[in-house]
């Protein structure tokens, strides 16, 4: 059971979200119904497609989810890869398709224009994102900003593409990307559904916000 607020009424609205993928609001009369066990719907339906997690069980279950459905995940190890900005890009390029023709952001949403979808859709999976974050060269808000226009103009050709964010820290809440906000995975919607890693969390010193 998970709760958001609306920001229309200041309401409190209680979700349930049960295995045939169908949201029900506890407050209206009718639930918000996605199709079938379509995980991808039901993650872009939340309103973003930058998708947070902490639960690393939740994550790979996810994960299997779209690879069993044909989606291609690309994974970025935040812990490995989160040294310059330059460093950085040079790892984006081993995506297939990604040929950037400088080390810059601008040069990176260029070449997302000539990654091919063959399936449904992509998952970008970055882990560990504090690393990411702590570092200021690499400005990884603008990288899931530039991502998440990327999926809204897929979305026109019925392609799908989702970002995937995990961090070590349950408290995660990294803020406005672009005029939007990621969002917690609907399984891990209330904090007390977050697995803490503690061993990763000492590691770490950002000044998160309580969700």
């Amino acid at each position: 059971m998970g709760r958001c607020s609306n920001r229309s009424t200041n309401k409190s609205v209680s979700l349930q979200i049960p295995k045939s993928g169908i949201i029900k609001s506890m407050d209206s009369a009718k639930p918000i119904r996605f199709v079938g066990d379509d995980r991808a719907h039901t993650l872009l339906s939340i309103g973003t497609s930058i998708i947070e997690y902490s639960n690393g069980e939740y994550l790979q279950d996810d994960i299997q989810w779209f690879k069993s459905h044909d989606y291609v995940v690309y994974e970025i190890n935040g812990n490995v890869n989160s040294g310059t900005k330059e460093s950085f890009l040079k790892d984006l390029q081993v995506i297939p398709g990604i040929g950037m023709h400088s080390l810059n952001l601008d040069s990176f949403n260029d070449s997302l224009r000539d990654l091919p979808i063959t399936g449904p859709g992509i998952i970008f999976l970055f882990k560990h994102i504090e690393a990411l974050l702590q570092s200021p060269d690499i400005r990884f808000l603008v990288v899931l900003d530039i991502l998440d226009g990327y999926s809204r103009r897929q979305l026109l050709d019925g392609k799908r593409v989702i970002t995937l964010i995990q961090a070590d820290n349950p408290h995660s809440n990294v803020g406005r990307i672009g005029a939007r906000s990621a969002q917690w995975n609907p399984r891990e919607w209330l904090y007390t559904n977050r697995k803490v890693d503690a061993e990763n969390i000492k590691n770490y010193e950002i000044p998160w916000r309580e969700v």
